[in-house]
């Protein structure tokens, strides 16, 4: 029979499944690359800036101590200061879209 084309075609189809192989293991180290290099965050908005202007101000107007752990009272006066000042800042947002003028 016609054993030198069966291991000819042996030796061929191994020859293509090592290079697919290969060429399959280096996509996927590129693809890992790109995973761990760290995305650049955008700054945040002015929005959450605001909000986080806010926190540090109303946590220090409540006088947290920096060690002391807080209780649930101090976060419900967080909340409740931290609500004042949203609908205040709405209040104010409302107030530059329109736009009043006074003359």
């Amino acid at each position: 029979m016609n054993i030198g084309l069966f291991i000819n075609n042996v030796i061929s189809f191994l020859i293509v499944v090592f290079v697919l192989f290969m060429a399959i293991k280096a996509m996927n180290q590129l693809h890992r690359k790109q995973e761990e290099e760290p995305q650049s965050e955008p700054p945040p908005s002015r929005e959450v800036q605001l909000l986080e202007e806010i926190r540090d101000a109303l946590v220090k107007r409540v006088g947290l101590p920096a060690r002391r752990r807080p209780r649930k009272n101090d976060f419900a006066r967080i909340r409740a200061l931290a609500a004042s000042a949203l609908c205040i800042l709405a209040c104010l947002e409302k107030i530059s879209a329109n736009s009043y003028s006074v003359e």
